[in-house]
């Protein structure tokens, strides 16, 4: 077999008509040569290539040395320019495959198509592009408590007084196939004031109904408090309506009252590798929100790839978590995990605690107290203590944590009196296990209590079943092809005459190449496992580019589907819209109803519109009959305050930031940008620009841009980096300065000309990171005259680059651009 291989010189201005050309003169050489031997041989030709890499958010460039042959047709890569970046995006399974490949050769395209990366070559450009979907991407770890480093950008300090009042005016009809219809008007509002690290919160609803309209309006508040947050040391003070923090058995409430805690040290160690089965997979910009015993723990922007969350403060027991995944195109994924767990170390001499006391809010009769104190008496030992109080009854409770090379125990011991003056106890005992360093080991936990028939939880409701033993146990653990698994049990006996419980639940996740996800879930109840049990099988997909995903649900046990999809088109205003089929009968083609959204958001508002149609059981879908529709409208908005700055944005429950132009800047527009942003927001005449919603205590980057500004201008700062507190506003405001042509000669101290010279010019400003000080190169004529441009008013210092040292001070005056001549500056250090 005959081969040829043309390796290009350094020049690599090769063109198609070039190449053609030179596969011309072998074709003619070919022709001279026999049958067998021109069937038996192939041209290849070994030619540098711009080669293209695509991620969700990322555009790399590269060069590497590929081989074509005669037909135009790419044969393989050269493996070692390409795997030092693709390593820094893909999977490291991924790369560790590519690896081992380019051991032995070059890697093919085939080697890229098998591993979900889509490979594309222009025969006409001679440029490949390589994208890499959001499933082969390399999965982050988020820290729901610990903030990422970020680089050291100037920092946009919290504005003092800060107020944000998010609004929702939203019209409402039902309209039932048997009785009238009924139209409701409701106007939601969640104003947070933040002043000085002081924050007043409520949601306040305002009701209007036709139902009964002796009653309109109707107005009601949730979630009232008042809250100061000391961010240096994490201790937290609220008063209002709040659930506090609980340990152990304590029995979580929603409290009217006040508390004081400080949990920094529990969230200073990882409590398990990961949280769930298998990483999350963010096709579009949206946000996480986590959710602890139905409680929201953090909010997260995040932008297209696969996250891993870390570092949540898991309690002993049985605890549930769920994870929404709000797109910004108004699509919403559940993820939900119940997750027994034993505890968790601290430093030692960390300590972290919680103090309530109030009355219950459903029962504003009833007093209850309830605290917790935990502290680190070593690097592998903790202790706690936890006492919870109401009129029921007190429980006081210890606990102990500690650390082996083989996992984390815990042992804990209650003690109750109830209201009759009588004694109970209890016991509960715990494991976790999770590696870190060793992924192919399960993160597993679990926990055993007992309690005795007299042991009674503060403010639990009266009559409740007496638990005697309880068993709870998980394991998570991840497979090679991006399989997870997740299983778990829970058992209870009881000391009155009840029959026991036994629950058995599990979850099968699996990646089916770069745009489909198959997740199969399942329970069993083992007192009747034929009447008790449950499968679900849902497989979604996602087109990432063309902003189209849908899903499909099926309920084995009920034969019944759901198919869901949507579509949004993103710009200055995202436009969606979504379509809902419920209940879907596999057997007879039933359908119980439908429901759809249509949604426009821009930077400044967000108007959604909801429908839906309820349908009679029927044998066929010709025998079914309407039984009630429904429909909501939905328009909201939001006034911002920051720092003597007010702006019109979207509404959001969040911290936000405020960005706009001082009066100084002759361009108006001042355009914003962060990462995971689905569009820029820009400031205009409805304000300044409103960045939200923001995660309190992580710092987000944010880069600005003034579209139009002129020539003899320059902006100060266009990077920074925003770490709001709760329900806090910075105001960033864009000052304006010039930006000069300096032109100027340099002599040394005799008086001539330092011709021919290389200089450095450097800001004196000293209140910049040391990564942003800019240089500006120049050099000197046969006259000694230089010129520097980019300049902003100010002190400079030049240097010669002629290895002597020598400096002088550079005034660069605040003048009438955008040329500006200096006076002729000395040199010291001796004439030339």
């Amino acid at each position: 077999m005959y081969s040829t291989t043309l390796i290009s010189s350094t020049d690599n201005r090769i063109t198609p008509t070039t190449l053609r050309r030179t596969f011309g003169v072998f074709l003619v050489v070919l022709c001279g040569l026999s049958a067998p031997a021109a069937q038996e041989m192939e041209t290849v030709t070994e030619i540098p290539v711009p080669v293209t890499i695509l991620t969700a958010t990322e555009r790399v460039r590269i060069t590497s040395d590929a081989r074509i042959n005669a037909s135009m047709e790419l044969l393989a890569l050269n493996p070692r320019p390409l795997l030092e970046r693709l390593a820094e995006h893909v999977d490291p399974d991924i790369a560790d495959t590519l690896r081992f490949l380019a051991e032995s050769r070059w890697l093919r395209p085939d080697d890229f198509t098998n591993l979900d990366i889509n490979i594309r070559f222009d025969p006409e450009q001679l440029a490949v592009e390589l994208e890499i979907p959001v499933t082969a991407l390399e999965t982050r770890v988020i820290p729901i408590y610990q903030p990422p480093r970020l680089p050291a950008w100037p920092e946009a300090e919290n504005a003092r007084i800060a107020l944000g009042v998010p609004l929702w005016i939203q019209h409402r009809g039902i309209h039932p196939a048997d009785r009238d219809s009924l139209n409701t008007i409701t106007l939601r509002a969640a104003p947070g004031l933040h002043i000085s690290q002081w924050v007043l919160e409520s949601d306040l609803i305002l009701d209007w109904s036709d139902d009964d309209p002796e009653t309109n309006p109707e107005l009601s508040a949730e979630n009232t408090r008042l809250l100061r947050t000391w961010d240096d040391s994490g201790l937290r003070l609220q008063a209002g309506q709040f659930v506090q923090f609980t340990r152990g058995l304590q029995l979580p409430r929603r409290l009217l009252g006040a508390s004081l805690d400080n949990l920094q040290a529990d969230s200073r160690r990882a409590v398990v590798p990961v949280l769930f089965d298998r990483p999350f997979v963010i096709d579009e910009p949206g946000t996480l929100d986590v959710y602890l015993n139905e409680r929201r723990m953090r909010s997260i922007p995040v932008q297209p790839g696969r996250y891993d969350l870390t570092e949540l403060p898991i309690l002993p027991g049985i605890n549930t978590v769920r994870v929404d995944y709000v797109r910004d195109s108004g699509l919403v994924e559940q993820f939900d995990l119940v997750l027994p767990h034993s505890g968790g170390l601290l430093n030692r001499g960390a300590f972290s605690y919680a103090l309530a006391l109030g009355v219950d809010e459903e029962d504003l009769q009833a007093p209850v107290g309830s605290g917790f104190f935990r502290y680190g008496l070593a690097e592998t030992l903790t202790a706690g203590v936890a006492t919870d109080a109401t009129e029921t009854g007190v429980l006081t409770g210890l606990d102990l944590v500690a650390a082996t090379p083989v996992g984390e125990p815990s042992v804990g011991v209650y003690g109750t009196v109830d209201e009759q003056q009588s004694v109970g106890w209890a016991l509960q005992g715990g494991y976790r296990y999770g590696h870190t360093g060793r992924p192919w080991l399960p993160a597993v936990s679990t926990t055993v209590e007992y309690r005795d028939p007299g042991f009674v939880r503060p403010g639990a409701p009266a009559g409740a079943a007496s638990q005697a033993w309880q068993l709870s146990t998980a394991l998570a653990q991840r497979l090679p092809g991006r399989i997870g698994l997740s299983l778990g049990h829970v058992y209870r006996s009881y000391h009155e005459d009840l029959e026991d419980s036994s629950f058995f639940y599990g979850t099968l996740s699996r990646g089916l190449g770069p745009r489909f996800n198959l997740r199969v879930s399942g329970s069993m109840d083992v007192s009747d496992p034929e009447e008790r049990w449950g499968m679900t099988i849902t497989l979604t997909t996602q087109a990432t580019r063309a902003n189209v995903s849908g899903s499909a649900t099926t309920d084995v046990r009920t034969g019944t589907m759901d198919l869901g999809g949507t579509a949004a088109h993103t710009g200055s205003t995202t436009f969606s819209t979504g379509l809902r089929a419920r209940g879907i009968a596999l057997d007879s083609g039933t359908v119980d109803g439908f429901s759809g959204t249509v949604r426009a958001a821009g930077t400044r508002f967000d108007l959604t519109s909801n429908a839906s149609l309820e349908l009679e059981p029927g044998e066929t879908p010709m025998d079914q009959g309407f039984r009630s529709g429904a429909y909501s409208v939905q328009l909201g908005s939001g006034v911002y305050a920051a720092g003597g700055m007010v702006g019109l944005g979207a509404p959001m429950r969040s911290a936000f930031t405020l960005v706009g132009a001082d009066r100084d800047l002759p361009a108006r527009t001042v355009a914003v940008r962060s990462p995971g942003r689905a569009t820029a927001r820009e400031s205009g005449v409805l304000g300044p620009a409103v960045l939200g919603p923001l995660a309190p205590g992580i710092p987000e980057p944010i880069t600005v841009d003034v579209p139009g500004i002129p020539a003899d201008y320059a902006l100060g700062r266009t990077e920074y980096i925003v770490t709001p507190s709760y329900r806090s506003g910075a105001a960033i405001r864009i000052t304006p300065t010039r930006r000069l042509y300096v032109r100027g000669r340099l002599l040394d101290e005799t008086g001539e000309p330092l011709a021919f010279l290389g200089l450095r010019v450097v800001s004196e400003t000293v209140d910049l990171p040391t990564e942003t000080i800019r240089e500006y190169p120049a050099f000197t004529d046969d006259s000694g005259v230089f010129e520097v441009y980019d300049l902003e008013p100010g002190a400079y210092t030049i240097t010669l680059r002629d290895g002597s040292g020598r400096s002088a001070s550079l005034i660069v005056p605040d003048a009438e651009g955008p040329l500006v001549r200096i006076d002729d500056i000395r040199v010291p250090g001796g004439g030339r």
